[in-house]
């Protein structure tokens, strides 16, 4: 399949150096094992280090049995012929297609000065979310924010509980 639309992708991490890109096909392609689609992102991981905190995120939803869950692989990016780096290739998630049924909702990491805009919470260290749902009244977002701060605090202290996760 040939490429139809290729654009900047993200909400915080248009920011970055680095940037992130969305896919359009003009038809269906299987460029990952399981799935084929005529949309797909490619994340820079600008903000990842060590580059494997999404990779291992999206792993594990799958090994958990999660009944949506994100596939991925890495991908060496050349745009133009032009080296770019390390990007990890991914089917494009639609939260409204997506995360609809049962109340349930999408977090999406966002630039704080975004964030008044929209329902929101905040980390201990600043970092902003946005919580996506097409039933707001479905979820708690001091619930949620807790359960993500839990998480990061065990991530940042080295002392991870995966039965909490």
């Amino acid at each position: 399949s040939s490429l139809d639309k290729f654009w900047l992708h993200g909400n915080a991490t248009l920011l970055y150096d680095k940037q992130s890109y969305n896919v359009r096909m003009k038809q269906s392609a299987s460029l990952l094992p399981e799935v084929s689609s005529d949309e797909w992102v490619l994340l820079a991981l600008f903000d990842e280090g060590d580059k494997i905190h999404s990779k291992i995120t999206y792993d594990m939803a799958k090994e958990l049995g999660a009944g949506e869950y994100v596939t991925s692989d890495w991908v060496n990016l050349y745009i133009n012929g032009e080296y770019r780096g390390l990007y990890l290739l991914t089917d494009r998630v639609h939260a409204f297609k997506t995360f609809s049924e049962d109340g349930a909702f999408l977090i999406m990491k966002e630039i704080v000065e975004r964030l008044p805009y929209q329902t929101y919470f905040l980390l201990d260290d600043g970092t902003g979310f946005v919580i996506r749902s097409e039933n707001k009244d479905s979820f708690s977002a001091e619930n949620i924010r807790e359960y993500v701060q839990s998480i990061d605090d065990m991530i940042s202290g080295g002392n991870i509980d995966y039965s909490m996760i």
